[in-house]
């Protein structure tokens, strides 16, 4: 098995653990909050996967990640992305019309890099955006990439159908702070996880 397909297979199986991990807590509770880990871990997965295969003009800068490159560019033609993008990154994201999204925007690199994902998933938005990413999906990735997959890139689309369908709170559950690890945390946990899987089909594919 080719280095490409290991890691595209990795990405994928770590985003349907986090899509399942997301839909079992959702199905205990009316409402998941958007601080909460597993929502964290399943937004951080999508964008792994996102930003797996770029081409280097949409690689990631210290302003932008690479997934939130690609949705500015797309929103130039794309009216959907485009709201998305200015509510976190442009001159809304600190306007009093984004009012509701004030306290995600921060400092912090990881939640950065997910806030437009977070965003997008709340506003129903997210499944539209990526249906749109692989659609143009040769102007944004590499061969390499998951999204240019013939059988990945259609199964990841698939994946976010169902966590994009739950309902998220934007309002504080007393147990949030207290049980949920930061971004930071999720990402070196995601990494240590994303390295065992890519490690063990490199052993699968030898025999």
């Amino acid at each position: 098995m080719e280095q490409r397909e290991i890691q595209c297979e990795a990405l994928i199986n770590k985003c349907k653990q986090e899509a399942k991990q997301l839909a079992e807590l959702a199905a205990t509770k009316n409402k998941v909050h958007w601080s909460q880990s597993s929502f964290v871990s399943f937004c951080i997965s999508v964008e792994e996967v996102l930003s797996y295969g770029v081409r280097k003009r949409y690689a990631t800068s210290k302003q932008l990640s690479s997934s939130a490159k690609i949705l500015a560019d797309l929103g130039r033609r794309f009216p959907v992305a485009a709201a998305t993008f200015d509510k976190c990154y442009g001159a809304k994201s600190h306007s009093s019309s984004s009012e509701d999204y004030a306290h995600l925007v921060t400092s912090s690199t990881t939640e950065r890099r997910i806030l437009w994902l977070r965003v997008a998933i709340i506003e129903n938005s997210l499944v539209t955006i990526v249906n749109e990413i692989i659609k143009n999906a040769d102007k944004y990735y590499t061969e390499y990439s998951a999204i240019c997959h013939p059988v990945y890139g259609e199964v990841f689309g698939y994946l976010l159908d169902g966590p994009c369908s739950i309902r998220v709170s934007r309002l504080k559950i007393a147990d949030t702070a207290i049980s949920s690890p930061t971004p930071a945390e999720i990402v070196k946990r995601h990494n240590k996880v994303l390295s065992v899987s890519v490690c063990k089909i490199q052993q699968v594919s030898m025999y």
